[in-house]
């Protein structure tokens, strides 16, 4: 039982200094306002938050202004016909958001029984916030929202919600994963039987729900439970195609079920604490092959950095590991009874595309995604096996992957570990680390000669071999900073020679053909 505690409610009211200040906004007193949806439920639960709900019997749009100017932040309205408006304000340097909305019905009462999850249907009146006898007292709770609480269960208020609202289907995973509830049995009855509804939501609201329940703990458990209640293929209807695609003898699982326990390994890889609940379906030993992982400050930082409004690396990275093989029902051919899926990198970045383009994405989103999955073979490739990577292949990883060269690494793992699934060899497991391992560890130990300064640049090479500017200067260029990474270009005069020379081969060979 989950103990929901007015102390911890009260102390993240005292902690909020934007509800005393919205309190004093004279435009408020003259309305009815209450506090409401997450800010309670993660108050009582004990949770930070930075939002804050309010719901008004008036117009919320100019009160919502009202609270922009008043607390020097912005305003966004957030629905065509004006009833709900978002405030974005920095208090004490963190972003907060505050939506104003009127409400939904006759009353109080009557908006929280239209509101999505009875755990969300909760509310104080404004004015009460600082009562001492606050919050239980005046607590307003016409659903049982307190009682779903104490238990952890996500419970639809009415029948009806999904209809309301499609988004809501996926809302109700993402709490249940981010709180660590279960989702009542009605609720999911529910959800099943108006699953089709998901296919009317905007791109950009199902992005931010996938993304949400990507970033929750367990999201391969959660994406299990999306394909069960049949959402998974309705937002993403280009994995329906992997079901019981089987994959060569290396591989435990078919590419759809693959895909997800990717996902799952990602998640593991970023929160080894989390490897407990991963063992029916990666076997004893998945404890040990993730604390096997390298995890250098240096590249484990990248992960929490954004590159969205909501979303960082760590979600970008599962969501190239949920689509990195999406391709390889369409590529598949079998040859003396071997499966083989030929080009399902690149084409895979391309269906990916377009995927991510539905889901509203950013161009830099996209393109992260796009060159993590055409690539993600990469790693696995880059030597021979037994053999440690050169410095001239290190040199060309890094090079042809920029900005997520290291989060395709940890991509490659992911899907090594999700290929052999419970079947893992320890002993090949240890050696794929190792590779990677030494990858990080030259790129980050020796990264001036993994990436090189320019020695020459082409006004050098267009001088001293009388060339004129075009790709045949980039190209020699290009030849020369490989030469450095590899140890055999160390000075100037060194690099125009090996230039001279290139340019000598490349003239004899035109004239040979």
């Amino acid at each position: 039982m989950r103990r929901c505690d007015p102390e911890a409610l009260r102390k993240a009211i005292s902690q909020t200094p934007l509800l005393r200040k919205l309190r004093e906004l004279p435009s408020a007193r003259a309305v009815r306002a209450y506090l409401c949806g997450g800010f309670v439920r993660d108050g009582l639960l004990g949770r930070p938050t930075k939002d804050l709900d309010i719901a008004v019997d008036a117009n919320p749009i100019p009160l919502a202004r009202a609270v922009a100017d008043f607390l020097g932040g912005s305003f966004v309205p957030l629905d065509k016909k004006g009833r709900e408006g978002r405030v974005l304000v920095r208090e004490k340097g963190e972003q907060w958001q505050i939506d104003i909305s009127i409400l939904r019905g006759r009353d109080i009462e009557e908006d929280l029984r239209k509101r999505d999850f009875t755990i969300n249907a909760l509310a104080l009146p404004l004015e009460q916030i600082e009562n001492p006898e606050a919050p239980y007292s005046h607590l307003i709770d016409p659903t049982g929202g307190r009682r779903d609480l104490e238990e952890g269960i996500i419970r639809a208020p009415q029948d009806t919600s999904f209809r309301e609202d499609g988004a809501r289907l996926l809302r109700a995973i993402r709490l249940a994963a981010s709180l660590g509830f279960r989702i009542e049995e009605r609720t999911l009855e529910l959800i099943r039987a108006d699953s089709h509804l998901v296919e009317g939501v905007s791109g950009e609201r199902i992005r931010d729900e996938l993304c949400g329940i990507l970033d929750a703990p367990h999201p391969g458990r959660s994406l299990k439970l999306m394909e069960d209640l049949g959402l998974l293929a309705r937002i993403i209807p280009e994995l329906e195609a992997a079901k019981g695609v089987d994959q060569p003898g290396a591989h435990y699982w078919d590419v759809f079920v693959h895909s997800i326990q990717t996902v799952a390994a990602a998640d593991l890889i970023l929160a080894p604490e989390s490897s407990s609940s991963a063992r029916e379906d990666f076997g004893p030993m998945i404890r040990e092959a993730v604390s096997l992982i390298p995890r250098p400050p240096e590249v484990f930082e990248r992960f929490k950095e954004r590159v969205a409004e909501r979303r960082t690396r760590a979600t970008i990275l599962k969501l190239a590991a949920l689509l990195h093989d999406i391709a390889k029902p369409q590529t598949k051919t079998v040859e003396d009874g071997r499966a083989r899926f030929l080009g399902h990198a690149r084409l895979g970045a391309e269906m990916a595309e377009e995927v991510l383009a539905r889901l509203r994405l950013s161009n830099r989103e996209i393109g992260m995604i796009k060159t993590m999955i055409s690539e993600h073979l990469r790693p696995g490739q880059i030597s021979q096996k037994g053999e440690m990577p050169t410095r001239r292949a290190i040199y060309r990883y890094f090079r042809d992957l920029g900005d997520v060269a290291f989060e395709t690494l940890y991509l490659h793992l992911a899907d090594f570990l999700a290929s052999r699934g419970p079947l893992l060899d320890l002993k090949e497991w240890k050696w794929e680390v190792r590779r990677v391992e030494f990858i990080i560890e030259k790129r980050l130990r020796e990264e001036k000669q993994i990436v090189p300064p320019r020695l020459v640049n082409g006004y050098d090479l267009m001088g001293h071999l009388e060339l004129s500017p075009g790709p045949l200067v980039g190209k020699l260029l290009e030849a020369i900073r490989e030469a450095q990474a590899a140890g055999e270009v160390r000075t100037k005069e060194e690099a125009l020679e090996l230039a001279r020379r290139l340019l000598s081969e490349m003239r004899r060979e035109a004239e040979d053909a």
